[in-house]
C-alpha cells in the first residue's frame, strides 16, 4: 500500500448506533482539510448488523468512505469488546500520512479541526500524540479526539486488544507510549463535542476500579 503525502483518514470504530455514526461522518466530510478519507470499522452486533448496516451503507460517501464489519465472537456468539481491534483495522487500511481518531460519538466542532491537527503534527520533530478540546474543561489525554503520524503509531505497535473491558485503554495507552519516547500535546484551538453520551457511564465503578488495577500490576505498580 501507498501511503499519500498529506491525506487523513479518519477512523471511526461505531457499535449498534449508525445514527450517530452518520452525523459524525457528515461533520467530517464538511472539515476544511479536504485530501481525507474515513475508515468506517463496524463492531456492531449481529442482528443489529444483519438489520441495520446495508441502509447505513447505502448513505455513506463512496468516494471518501471505507466501511468495514470487524466484530468477533466466541464459540457461543458472544461478541467481545473491539474497540481496540477495530481501531487497529482502520489503521492497517489507511493510507492517510496522518490518522485522526474518533469514538463516533466525538465530532469535530469547527470545519477547522483536522486541519489544526494535521498543522501541529508537522511541525513536530519529536514523536507527539496530538488531542484536542472536547469541552467541559478536560484537559488531559484521551486517545478518542486525537492525531498521530500514522509511520509513529505502527512502530509503536497501535492500540492493545488485550484491553477487554472499559476503563483502560487510555492508561495502558500513556504507559506504553510514553515508554517509547512519545509526547502528549493538548491542542485547544481543535475543537470537538459529543454527538450523543458516552456507554462507558453506564459501566459501574467497580469495573472501572478493576481494570486500573490489572494495570498498575502489569506496570509493576
Amino acid at each position: 500500500m501507498t501511503i499519500k503525502k498529506d491525506m487523513v483518514s479518519v477512523i471511526i470504530p461505531t457499535s449498534n448506533r449508525y445514527e450517530v455514526a452518520l452525523e459524525n461522518i457528515q461533520n467530517i466530510l464538511a472539515q476544511s482539510h479536504k485530501l481525507l478519507e474515513v475508515l468506517i470499522c463496524d463492531d456492531s452486533d449481529k442482528e443489529y448488523f444483519e438489520k441495520n448496516s446495508e441502509s447505513f451503507r447505502q448513505k455513506l460517501d463512496k468516494d471518501r468512505c471505507k466501511y468495514f464489519y470487524c466484530a468477533r465472537f466466541d464459540a457461543y456468539g458472544k461478541k467481545d469488546y473491539g474497540i481496540a481491534r477495530s481501531r487497529n483495522f482502520g489503521v492497517i487500511e489507511s493510507e492517510g500520512e496522518y490518522l485522526v481518531f474518533l469514538d463516533d460519538r466525538i465530532t469535530p466542532a469547527n470545519t477547522e479541526s483536522i486541519s489544526i491537527f494535521v498543522k501541529v503534527l508537522k511541525s513536530c520533530k519529536e514523536k507527539v500524540w496530538v488531542f484536542g478540546d472536547k469541552g467541559g474543561n478536560k484537559t488531559s489525554f484521551v486517545e478518542n479526539f486525537s492525531a498521530v503520524r500514522r509511520s509513529h503509531i505502527v512502530i509503536a505497535g497501535m492500540f492493545c486488544e488485550r484491553i477487554d473491558q472499559y476503563g483502560g485503554m487510555t492508561r495502558e495507552i500513556i504507559s506504553r507510549y510514553t515508554n517509547q519516547g512519545f509526547k502528549f500535546k493538548y491542542v485547544p484551538e481543535a475543537k470537538g463535542k459529543q454527538v450523543c453520551k458516552s456507554r462507558g457511564w453506564d459501566k459501574k465503578p467497580e469495573q472501572i476500579s478493576q481494570m486500573g488495577t490489572l494495570l498498575n500490576k502489569l506496570w509493576g505498580k
